[in-house]
This record gives structure tokens, C-alpha cells and sequence, in this order.
């Protein structure tokens, strides 16, 4: 396929970002900090809109809405939720994949190496350590209602019909469909979620050993209790993924 149509739209969406902005580093001294701002201002005009970010929140938690009222099913017919597929499947034409699904699709994929993916947003190496309340935030409550507040913050942006979540003084209720399609849908409470149980109980049987507060990885995502030295050594440096990203805040760097 030609690519010049395709770098002709890129020149015209440069051309219209910066008569947009009233502003063009071609204008000033190359370096100067009137350039600088004006990368800046078309940077910052290129960032994905709400509407895009609203689309990948929908489409990538859509399963959030199973059993509910209104379902996946009729999420999957709108018009944001079809335009958070096309960004995951140009994601995909480009080779854009995650760390963890790079990790995935390597092969040795276990749960304690999934989980440490998720909260350090890299690959373990030997000598990493996993620790229970690493995986304790992950999939706590707390993380859970947030992820649902965003959920529930796009739809309402985006959609008309009614968001089968609601959020009620840190409760979490669930509108529920009758057994027949006649039925009124009606509000449940959601029961308390321990998930961070049930993913530590797997990497405690990758370990060998039940009741341990942590585990240390070996080759190829193999994992063993952590030692006591281990436990209280230096936290795994990284500033992505889950964890990553609230210890770069605790820090204050965010």
C-alpha cells in the first residue's frame, strides 16, 4: 500500500494542529524556548481525546457488565465501544503490545510472573521479589473501585442508556436482569471482594509453601519463598505498572 496518502494526512493534521495553536517552531530559533513551547502546545494537541479514552476504558472493561442490565451484549453495539476496538486492532496492526502480553506469549508464563507484570510493568528477572501486599493492592477493594469509577465516569460521559454500576458510600451495586427478559432489572449490592486471596494462593503453590509473605524468582519465572533478608531488602526499582506507578507517587515524583 502507498504510504503517501497516509503522510499526506499526517502533513495536513501538522498543518491544522499548528494554525490551531498560532504556533510553529519553524518561527523561532531552533533550541529557544519559544520552539520548545510550540512543540509543546502540538504535543499536547495530539494527546487521544476524551471520547478515545472513554472508548479503551468501555471496550477493554466491558466484561465488567456480565449478568447486568444493560449487558455487554448491548454495550458491544455502540458506537464507542466499536471505536475502542478499532484503537485496540490498530494497536495491534502497529505490533503495540503490552509487557504482559509479550510475557504471555512467551511461553513460560506462570501466575506469580503475571502478577509481578502487573505491578512493575516488566518482566521478572532473578532475584525479583513479589510480595504479598503487592499483590494486595492489586486486586484489593480499593484499586477495584477505582477501575469502577472509571468504568462508571465513561459510560455516563458517552452513553444514554443507564450504567448498570453504581457506587453508593464505597458500596458497590450491581442492576442485576430478572430471570425473564420481562422482569424488572433490580439493584444488588455487590459482595466484598477478596481476589488478591485467591491470585496469592497460586503463587504460594508455585512455590511450594503455604503461608509465606513473599517469593523470590529464578529462571524462566520459576519462583520460591522469598528469605527474610529478601522481604526486607530494597523494593523491585521500577516506576510502571500498578505498583510501580504508587511508589513513584509515594515518592513524589509523579
Amino acid at each position: 500500500m502507498d504510504d503517501k496518502p497516509l503522510e499526506s494526512k499526517r502533513m495536513k493534521l501538522g498543518w491544522r494542529k499548528e494554525v490551531a495553536t498560532g504556533m510553529r517552531p519553524g518561527d523561532y530559533p531552533l533550541g529557544s524556548l519559544e520552539s520548545r513551547a510550540a512543540v509543546r502546545a502540538i504535543l499536547k494537541d495530539s494527546e487521544p481525546s476524551q471520547y478515545d479514552k472513554d472508548a479503551r476504558t468501555l471496550h477493554g472493561t466491558a466484561h465488567l457488565t456480565a449478568d447486568m442490565a444493560p449487558s455487554y451484549q448491548d454495550l458491544e453495539e455502540t458506537a464507542v465501544y466499536l471505536r475502542g476496538r478499532e484503537l485496540r486492532d490498530m494497536d495491534e496492526a502497529r505490533g503495540k503490545r503490552s509487557t504482559l502480553d509479550e510475557y504471555l506469549a512467551g511461553g513460560h508464563a506462570t501466575s506469580a510472573g503475571t502478577d509481578f507484570c502487573l505491578a512493575f510493568g516488566r518482566v521478572p528477572n532473578k532475584g525479583d521479589v513479589l510480595r504479598f501486599d503487592d499483590v494486595r493492592y492489586m486486586y484489593g477493594p480499593e484499586l477495584h473501585l477505582l477501575c469502577l469509577e472509571n468504568f462508571i465516569d465513561a459510560w455516563e460521559r458517552q452513553l444514554t442508556m443507564p450504567c448498570p454500576l453504581k457506587i453508593d458510600n464505597g458500596r458497590v451495586f450491581r442492576r442485576i436482569s430478572g430471570a425473564l427478559l420481562v422482569e424488572t432489572p433490580r439493584w444488588e449490592l455487590e459482595e466484598s471482594r477478596k481476589d488478591y486471596e485467591l491470585r496469592w494462593d497460586s503463587t504460594e503453590r508455585e512455590a511450594g509453601r503455604k503461608g509465606i509473605r513473599g517469593v523470590t524468582f529464578e529462571e524462566e519465572g520459576r519462583c520460591r519463598p522469598a528469605t527474610e533478608e529478601e522481604l526486607n531488602g530494597p523494593p523491585v526499582e521500577s516506576e510502571r505498572g500498578l505498583v510501580g506507578v504508587l511508589m513513584k507517587v509515594a515518592r513524589g515524583n509523579a
